[in-house]
């Protein structure tokens, strides 16, 4: 396989003279056009041929995930601007408006605000992380009502733009909020539809520095690297609840006794609830209900509270942290070589691959999350501690029982009927 080689005559042609191109992997290439000023900003992708397999199939492959979800109109993906096919030596190129800034790219900025304690991102506002979670889900829960898991879900794939979303990012000394309710989800190109087979293996490799991919995903990657698809097709919304709890669980601060602000015990111990039960989900069979609706509607009970509401509200200035995001930033998506076919499983047997026997129901948080960078570490008996004291306290609406035996799922207990007294939702 030869690689690729790309010209500055080449890039002109197909993206333009003026654009800042973003950092990805050697596989892809990812430009931010220049718009004039009133226009929307627009992002130009390609995947291309290198020495590691020919990726340039999967340009297509993002434009027709997008269009398909698309169709439904109000799916949280990006707007496409254009699509242009490969032609002779030319490569496909996939354009999209823009998202918003990235999660990650948000936790570069340090937040101030004279009436709030001071934060090293937004997201260790109590009501910005549950934020998070709640439109996360929500999003989600969008894209799995039409089988599609996203299996890429982490900080530099979420967007959520602010109050002036014809700029990059907040200029310093602006006060601006974030607009959680047009959270979008971006690269589709490895994202797969449930039962249905992608046009090759998929190419992602593991990472060991952040654990953010199912077991599950893993152990289908494998199976794809020897031809085996069978697994990839059974790939679900599980996947996506596994990277969703390990992203919350990297951005929940440590709860300091007395600290100023909107963590309380009961609400850090919940987030904590939360992230369990995100796994426990993960780990379980799916049952006849999916249980986004559940946690969407629990996430909101929070989010409805007056001075979580207000404080998402308010806003913030921002200046670029110093340092950078290097403690926080997750790492690119690592890709491996193009898959070479390998011997077939008879239809419908799931031939074993490493990892199933540690893939089990009582399976804890990924060992990278447990100890977070450049903080004091939190033992998993310390978060159960807590978790069961906020059980004893019991003072604002919440289910906090303990995780259920393995197998069982909450559709199949009783309901909550913290539920019931939720008040009506409205969009934050």
């Amino acid at each position: 396989m030869q690689e690729h080689s790309t010209t500055t005559h080449d890039l002109d042609a197909v993206f333009g003279r003026e654009r800042l191109r973003m950092p990805t992997g050697e596989h892809v290439e990812v430009f931010r056009e220049s718009t004039p000023p009133g226009e929307r900003v627009r992002y130009s992708k390609r995947f291309v041929a290198t020495l590691l397999g020919d990726f340039r199939p999967w340009t297509e492959r993002e434009w027709q995930v997008l269009q398909r979800l698309g169709g439904h109109g109000a799916a949280p993906v990006p707007l496409v601007a254009g699509f242009v096919p490969a032609t002779g030596e030319r490569l496909a190129e996939l354009q999209t408006f823009d998202a918003g800034v990235t999660v990650e790219q948000w936790t570069t900025l340090r937040p101030g605000h004279p009436d709030r304690p001071a934060a090293r991102h937004v997201f260790e506002d109590c009501a910005h992380w549950w934020a998070l979670a709640h439109h996360g889900l929500r999003a989600l829960d969008a894209l799995h009502e039409r089988g599609l898991v996203h299996l890429d879900l982490k900080a530099d794939n979420i967007c959520i733009p602010w109050d002036r979303a014809r700029s990059i990012q907040p200029a310093a000394g602006e006060l601006r909020a974030l607009r959680f309710g047009e959270l979008k989800l971006i690269d589709f190109a490895f994202a797969v539809f449930t039962g249905e087979e992608p046009p090759q293996p998929l190419p992602f490799g593991r990472h060991t520095r952040y654990d953010y991919q199912s077991p599950r995903l893993l152990d289908a990657l494998g199976a794809g690297r020897r031809g085996l698809m069978a697994p990839t097709r059974e790939l679900d919304w599980r996947c996506d609840f596994f990277s969703l709890a390990a992203m919350l669980w990297l951005y929940l601060p440590e709860f300091e006794e007395g600290r100023p602000g909107s963590w309380s015990e009961e609400r850090h111990a919940q987030a904590g609830v939360l992230v369990r039960r995100l796994l426990d989900e993960h780990h379980a069979e799916p049952g006849p209900q999916r249980p986004h609706a559940e946690l969407i509607a629990l996430t909101k009970i929070l989010l409805n509270q007056a001075d979580l509401a207000a404080s998402l509200r308010q806003g913030w200035t921002f200046s670029v942290r110093e340092g950078g995001a290097e403690a926080w930033s997750t790492p690119l998506t690592r890709i491996t070589g193009t898959a070479r076919p390998g011997p077939t499983a008879a239809p419908g047997v799931r031939e074993p691959v490493a990892g199933d026997a540690a893939m089990t129901a009582d399976t804890e948080l990924p060992p990278s999350l447990r100890h977070r960078p450049r903080r004091r570490a939190v033992p998993l008996a310390k978060v159960a501690a807590a978790l069961a004291g906020a059980a004893a306290v019991g003072a604002v609406l919440w289910s906090l029982e303990p995780p259920p035996v393995p197998g069982t799922r909450a559709s199949d207990r009783p309901p909550d009927p913290a539920l019931a007294q939720a008040p009506a939702t409205t969009e934050s």
